[in-house]
């Protein structure tokens, strides 16, 4: 059942994605980090870069956290994966733990680096 809630979950995580009207995405408050330091931190733009996404708005998305597409993808495999456990009670042939412990390794790498550009960025600006 866990691996059932795992789909519904992403299914209504981009089904409500999808339906939220875009003039909402300006209007989502920032992050803590960011309201305090004027810094981004590395999730800062998440959720807004999600409902741009899923309106059509790929530059927005990419000016806001270049991150939300890989994660859309990773947790739509991540719904497959769970499925097909779900469904014929082993996991599936091209699961396996070493390349989930890359997954996990690269997406720290990704948001690290993201975040040094963008903080970067921010650096230029001030100086």
């Amino acid at each position: 059942m866990r691996g059932l809630g795992a789909i519904a979950f992403v299914a209504l995580l981009f089904a409500g994605a999808a339906l939220v009207p875009s003039a909402w995405i300006e209007g989502l408050p920032l992050c803590m980090i960011r309201e305090t330091t004027g810094w981004d931190c590395p999730g800062c733009g998440l959720s807004r870069a999600f409902l741009a996404m899923f309106h059509g708005h790929w530059r927005q998305v990419f000016q806001l956290n270049a991150l939300a597409p890989v994660i859309a993808l990773y947790l739509a495999v991540l719904a497959a994966d769970r499925f097909y456990t779900a469904r014929a009670g082993r996991r599936p042939l091209w699961y396996s733990a070493g390349g989930s412990r890359w997954i996990s390794s690269l997406f720290g790498v990704l948001a690290l680096g993201q975040w040094l550009y963008k903080s970067g960025l921010h650096l230029v600006k001030i100086l």
